[in-house]
């Protein structure tokens, strides 16, 4: 749609990175809240520890992964032709 209205790519590009990392913290910072919590409930003789420094690793690859994911997207977003996007086209 913003390629419709004349939006230059850069804008395109840098709401699209804007917003994969934004969904992209949000969903790391669910999931470990959803994880922390479950581990709060299992009983004490599950074998279950949680080491900060591969804690640390995992979301770290997770936030560098998940955005890197997303250049596809916002590539193929960009080469897109307006017009046919919107079914006005063919």
């Amino acid at each position: 749609m913003l390629k419709a209205i004349g939006t230059p790519n850069t804008v395109i590009a840098l709401a699209s990175l804007i917003q994969i990392v934004i969904i992209n913290v949000v969903g790391v910072l669910i999931g470990g809240l959803v994880t922390f919590g479950l581990s709060l409930i299992f009983p004490p003789g599950i074998p279950l520890a949680f080491e900060p420094s591969s804690g640390a690793t995992a979301i770290g690859s997770i936030l560098v992964i998940g955005p890197l994911g997303g250049l596809l997207s916002v590539r193929l977003s960009l080469r897109v032709e307006p017009l046919i996007a919107l079914g006005l086209g063919g």
